[in-house]
């Protein structure tokens, strides 16, 4: 199952501050600083998380409706990367955010497409979306900006940036096996065990350590699924536990379980009927 819902949701880009670089082609103007609005990227995902769950009707063996508990988003990523992420600001000249908007635009039109195909004939067509997103984000991370030197950032995370912006895009927009997929990250440790002389020890062990703390994040949450069967097909799949483990940040839960008047104000749209044996 390529996706879990039909349309995509995109994070905004804050403008916060504008600055002038002292040795660039725009120093004569202002360029804009932002951020990236993961905090409002997630309450919208919640959202249709929330409406997904109760637009559904389970039904048991005798036809009598299940109660099922919503279980919230799981973590985007693992917490030491996505602290650094939403620390990062850009400094985004006019020319990038002109095409960033239309990568996005056109990542978003292309995966929206109605395509009655065969499942691998599906996601051949949903490729260029992918792509388009993709270069939006490499787009947004070719800006990343260093207050300090007043200029673009030359750290060696921001070779990273990139490739987990759009992980944390796709975690919760897409099936289970495709973020690490569409991000590249399943490829770092080729591309980069081996190669110190090229792009230094630090960015080395930076690669690795990605790597290995997203896939120990994704096996910890493939432990606590099942498979949930529809007429003898693994649909998707349910968590074992009533709700995920709360996600904190900057000493806040990050996401929340659910009031009723929430639940309440979901369970009058229009069910969709499936019977689970």
């Amino acid at each position: 199952m390529n996706r879990m819902y039909h349309h995509l949701v995109f994070p905004s880009l804050t403008r916060i501050d504008e600055v002038s670089f002292k040795s660039w082609s725009e120093s004569k103007g202002k360029t804009g600083v932002y951020k990236l609005n993961w905090d409002g990227f997630d309450k919208r995902i919640l959202e249709k998380a929330v409406k997904a769950h109760y637009a559904v009707t389970v039904y048991d063996n005798d036809g009598n409706p299940m109660e099922r508990e919503f279980e919230a988003p799981s973590q985007p990523l693992p917490k030491e990367w996505d602290e650094m992420l939403n620390k990062i600001e850009y400094a985004i000249p006019h020319h990038y955010l002109d095409e960033i908007r239309r990568m996005t635009h056109m990542g978003m039109l292309e995966w929206a497409q109605e395509r009655h195909f065969n499942t691998s004939i599906r996601e051949m067509c949903l490729e260029p979306a992918q792509t388009f997103i993709g270069c939006a984000f490499k787009l947004i991370a070719d800006c990343c900006y260093d207050r300090n030197m007043n200029y673009f950032m030359r750290d060696d995370f921001k070779h990273f940036v990139a490739p987990l912006c759009i992980y944390r895009f796709w975690k919760h927009q897409t099936g289970d096996a495709h973020p690490i997929q569409h991000s590249g990250i399943d490829k770092l440790p080729e591309r980069y065990v081996g190669y110190e002389e090229t792009f230094g020890k630090v960015s080395v062990d930076m690669a690795v350590d990605i790597y290995d703390s997203i896939k120990a994040m994704e096996e910890k949450e493939d432990t606590m699924r099942e498979p949930l069967m529809v007429d003898g097909d693994d649909l998707t799949h349910t968590p074992k536990s009533v709700m995920a483990p709360a996600v904190t940040k900057d000493g806040k839960k990050y996401f929340k379980k659910l009031t009723q008047e929430t639940k309440d104000a979901y369970t009058g749209s229009k069910k969709k009927m499936v019977k689970f044996t």
